[in-house]
């Protein structure tokens, strides 16, 4: 079953954030496997790269 994720009646991408640590890939990428092969949602992006922990601009970055 393919799904996606609604917002206002919008299809919206699912965006995991990950830093450039290890173990925070390690755990992204499971977030994403379990998202795609178990649960079935269809576009689900890793933006990574990010060492950045103010909240504020991960929201600001996460709403684009």
């Amino acid at each position: 079953m393919r799904r996606h994720f609604y917002y206002n009646g919008t299809i919206l991408p699912i965006r995991i954030e990950t830093s450039d640590r290890p173990s925070h890939q390690l755990v992204s990428r499971m977030l994403r496997t379990i998202l795609t092969e178990v649960l079935g949602y269809v576009d689900v992006q890793l933006d990574g790269g990010y060492n950045d922990l103010n909240a504020s601009q991960i929201l600001h970055r996460l709403s684009r």
